[in-house]
């Protein structure tokens, strides 16, 4: 049942690469040989070499499984089918490589040609793409790396002990596995930077973020507080008396903490409101300390950061939230010398 399974979802899957060749690389060329360009050729390069390449090993994978699954038998073998697809797994490496610029080559042609955008909403939903566009198109390869993995496993759980499949089952396991690694390193990568792209829009006055190896671990919303100084009443035995002055916001990456002010903006008959950061201070967080405030008749969930001769004191929304900051900057502020060595 399992080899069957891997069968019927591998035939899906050369469908759906089929498709991304016959309906949309095959039409686009023969409009650029026609004289009549929707796209150009070295834009199509862009896009359809590294699927057009997958669909090439994904088709010699599918004949061989359909040998072995059409004479399947209590001892018919699939790991040595198996082994030899990951000796083209380059394939699926350069595709995840090359990802970023693919999808912002569509994204540039749709922008350039009216032409290009009538061309995917005509193709969008149909029932060869298994109703879903370019893109969702583009996502299936990395999704069946996962798959291969998902089923070998289950292959492996119902192949008996002793069966002579296991070694290579085994083997193509973990080739598989270390791509899928791979390609997990390089979407982590890309939506670190993407995240990096939307805070340098977002917070205004911000020196540039994209410097070396730098990614955010998280960002959280504070109160910060002062000494009120209102100068009459005795002295509280609870402590010093704090004022909230406005909210900050605290963005932890891996080598600075960055604190921003937020301004929050109300509407007219509405409830919704906008929120402005506007940048305050880049932290080293080789220069930061971070100490802890237990609570007090007058303050709870607070802790307090010294860096530069400033000393910050925040308000968190829970105990929960407190925790789980001063955890993040205190593993941060252990990980720092090690990044920077």
């Amino acid at each position: 049942a399992v080899a069957r399974e891997i069968l019927s979802t591998e035939i899906t899957y050369n469908r759906s690469l089929t498709s991304l060749h016959e309906l949309y690389l095959i039409p686009l060329k023969n409009a650029v040989a026609a004289g009549r360009s929707i796209v150009r050729s070295s834009s199509l390069t862009l896009i359809f070499t590294d699927t057009d390449i997958l669909l090439s090993v994904a088709r010699l994978f599918l004949d061989d499984l359909r040998a072995r699954v059409d004479s399947w038998s209590a001892y018919q073998c699939l790991g040595d089918v198996f082994l030899g697809f990951t000796t083209q797994l380059q394939a699926y490496i350069n595709f995840t490589n090359n990802y970023a610029t693919t999808i912002a080559t569509i994204e540039r042609c749709q922008e350039e040609s009216p032409a290009f955008r009538a061309f995917l909403k005509q193709l969008c939903g149909q029932p060869e793409t298994q109703m879903l566009d370019l893109f969702g198109l583009l996502l299936l390869p990395g999704q069946r790396i996962q798959n291969y993995i998902h089923l070998l496993n289950s292959l492996k759980v119902h192949t008996p002990a002793d069966h002579p499949d296991h070694p290579n089952l085994d083997a193509s396991l973990e080739r598989i596995q270390q791509v899928d690694n791979l390609m997990a390193e390089v979407r982590t990568r890309s939506q670190r930077e993407r995240r990096l792209e939307k805070l340098q829009q977002t917070i205004v006055g911000v020196p540039i973020l994209q410097e070396g190896n730098r990614h955010l671990i998280m960002e959280e919303t504070f109160a910060h507080l002062k000494h009120a100084h209102y100068g009459f009443g005795p002295k509280d035995d609870a402590g010093p008396i704090y004022q909230h002055v406005h909210d900050i916001g605290m963005f932890l990456f891996t080598d600075s903490l960055i604190i921003t002010a937020i301004n929050n903006r109300h509407f007219p008959f509405e409830r919704a409101t906008t929120s402005t950061h506007h940048y305050l201070a880049a932290i080293a967080l080789d220069s930061i300390a971070i100490l802890d405030m237990p609570n007090s008749k007058f303050l709870r969930h607070c802790f307090a950061l010294v860096a530069g001769g400033e000393r910050w004191v925040c308000r968190a929304p829970s105990a929960q939230v407190k925790f789980a900051f001063m955890s993040a900057l205190q593993k941060a502020l252990q990980a720092a010398p090690v990044l920077q060595s």
